[in-house]
């Protein structure tokens, strides 16, 4: 009879905090240094007097924090610390090695490390339960979270031109935090929950080119607040520069009734946002939105009313070059001489409906050609794949030169090899 053991095995030998010294002084002397991962408390705090002195010895030694918090219980936070080092001699801090500083704040007596000149991108990330995404994360966010000195330190970061926010609570003062970085173009915020107390936007334009607002919520709990839709409405109204704007529909409702009125609207060249339904009755609004953007060239909308094909100015969009979205909204776009010369199609062929998805493209494809339009870019998916819709590309698009097929079954590569 065979006699297993339960007891416990033994946890294994931790490594002395001196052993960990001597490895760290010695990576730091090979100069080639460029990421260190410490994966526990106990090995930040090893490495942490070798790093201080390094830092005050050598004025061109950088070190990056990267901390993540993962609050698996309320009062319970697993640490991860992760140190960039980065030797400005021997590792210039280019785009081709690292200029991406990721910060993650709370108060565990770090200390301010001098932000390297170098640096032009940063992402600054908390994440409560460790779960991008989870709207019950919010749950568990004291009002004390948002009122965080977190952003006090920016103001280092003079050179940034790439700001990203994940999965935070955005704190009262951000509009301060934000409005000291003169070179700041690209501002991407995920995954936020918006303080209500979010203090108004009082200063000079802000010099942005790209906004991305992904998932920002509200506070919950709180009664009339519109948070999320007001830091969009501020962001678009102080952004006089704004080329590419990305929403989706916790924000996109204040944005389009702000984007319709406005005198001056942003010269925006991307616009990327959920749209609206057939049920909607404010399709007026986002007629006024696209025929008050002349500027767009690139257009994504997942959702776009039918009924928006009689309200759209034939004059409106007349720089509009890509198109993305469903088959049966996008050909409205195509009833002028718009310079159309993308077209990505998001419908799958399981949404088709009564009609065959062949027939379907067929037909689109059909009608697009019917109005002049020169294709030179086609991306489209297709449960398996179809010869007479390739001959139809084939005939009524010689000037392709981009094709994007996504066939769930046959060989697309072979098929075309053989057209060819």
């Amino acid at each position: 009879m065979m006699e297993v053991d339960e007891r416990t095995p033994a946890e294994p030998p931790k490594i002395p905090i001196e052993t960990w010294q001597c490895i760290f002084q010695y990576l730091t002397r090979v100069g080639d240094l460029y990421n260190v991962s410490l994966t526990s408390r106990y090995m930040y705090e090893a490495v942490q007097p070798i790093l201080y002195q390094q830092l005050c010895l050598d004025p061109n030694f950088y070190a990056i924090y990267t901390l993540s918090l993962l609050r698996r219980k309320p009062n319970l936070c697993h640490r991860v610390m992760h140190l960039t080092l980065l030797h400005a001699t021997e590792r210039p801090i280019t785009e081709d090695t690292c200029n991406e500083a990721i910060y993650v704040y709370e108060d565990l007596g770090l200390p301010m490390v001098p932000c390297p000149p170098g640096f032009t991108h940063a992402s600054f990330l908390w994440s409560p339960l460790g779960l991008q995404g989870n709207p019950q994360r919010s749950s568990i966010v004291g009002p004390e979270l948002c009122h965080r000195p977190m952003f006090s330190f920016i103001r280092r970061f003079t050179n940034l031109t790439t700001l990203q926010i994940l999965d935070d609570v955005i704190p009262p003062d951000f509009f301060a935090a934000i409005s000291s970085l003169l070179q700041l173009k690209k501002l991407v915020l995920k995954d936020l929950v918006i303080s209500p107390e979010l203090r108004a936007f009082i200063g000079q334009s802000l010099p942005l080119q790209e906004l991305t607002m992904i998932r920002c919520i509200n506070k919950p709990y709180v009664a009339d607040s519109n948070a999320a839709g007001h830091l969009c409405e501020s962001l678009i109204r102080n952004s006089p520069n704004l080329k590419i704007l990305v929403m989706d529909s916790f924000v996109e409702r204040v944005a389009f009734n702000l984007l319709s009125d406005l005198e001056f609207p942003p010269p925006i060249e991307v616009f990327v946002s959920n749209g609206m339904s057939q049920q909607d009755p404010d399709t007026a609004v986002l007629r006024s939105v696209l025929n008050n953007l002349p500027t767009v060239t690139t257009l994504s909308m997942t959702r776009i009313p039918r009924e928006l094909g009689t309200l759209l100015p034939r004059g409106a969009l007349p720089k509009l070059a890509s198109i993305k979205g469903q088959i049966k909204s996008i050909g409205i776009f195509f009833n002028s001489e718009r310079p159309i010369e993308e077209v990505t199609i998001t419908d799958t062929p399981a949404s088709a409906g009564g009609v065959s998805w062949d027939t379907q493209l067929i037909q689109f494809f059909e009608l697009i050609n019917a109005y002049g339009v020169v294709l030179r870019s086609l991306s489209f998916s297709v449960g398996q794949w179809s010869e007479e819709v390739f001959l139809c590309i084939c005939k009524l698009f010689p000037k392709l030169k981009v094709l994007k097929i996504q066939c769930n079954t046959g060989n697309v590569d072979q098929v075309c090899v053989n057209y060819l």
